[in-house]
C-alpha cells in the first residue's frame, strides 16, 4: 500500500474529489454572500439616502416604556413617593377613581397608569410637557 503525502492513500481519489468539490462549493457560498452583502449595503444606502429624516426606532421601544412606568410606579414606594408625590395604593386608588369615575381609559397607544403619570409627574416637578419626550420615550 502506497501512501500519500496529502493526507490521502491511492484508494482514496473518491475522498480527494469529494474534498475537491467541496471546497469548490464552500467558495460559491462565501463568493454568494460576499455579493449579497454588497447588493444589501447598497439598498441600505439608496434607502437612508432617499428618507434622511426618518428615524429608525429600536425594536423594544414598547418595552422600554413600560419598564419604565414599572419602575416609577410598581417598583417600591419609596420610588413612587419621589417621582409622583404618592405611595403606590394612593396611585392605584387614584387610577380606579379616575377609570370608574371619570370615565377616562386605556388610549391605543397609552395607559391609563401612564397617563396619570405623565400627569403626576408634570406636576411634581414642575416641568413642561416637552421635558417628558425623553423620560418617558413619547412623542407628545
Amino acid at each position: 500500500m502506497e501512501y500519500n503525502f496529502d493526507g490521502f492513500g491511492d484508494e482514496s481519489n473518491e475522498e480527494l474529489e469529494l474534498y475537491v468539490v467541496l471546497q469548490v462549493v464552500m467558495q460559491e457560498l462565501y463568493t454568494l454572500c460576499v455579493v449579497a452583502y454588497i447588493a444589501i449595503e447598497i439598498v441600505l444606502k439608496r434607502y437612508i439616502h432617499k428618507y434622511p429624516r426618518t428615524v429608525i426606532r429600536g425594536p423594544n421601544r414598547l418595552q422600554e416604556q413600560m419598564d419604565h412606568i414599572n419602575r416609577l410606579v410598581r417598583e417600591s414606594d419609596i420610588t413612587c413617593i419621589e417621582q409622583l408625590r404618592m405611595d403606590r395604593r394612593c396611585f392605584m386608588t387614584l387610577c380606579h377613581m379616575v377609570r370608574t369615575i371619570g370615565g377616562l381609559g386605556h388610549s391605543k397607544h397609552v395607559t391609563l397608569e401612564e397617563k396619570m403619570a405623565l400627569f403626576l409627574y408634570v406636576l411634581a416637578h414642575d416641568l413642561k410637557v416637552r421635558k417628558l419626550k425623553f423620560n418617558f420615550f413619547r412623542s407628545l
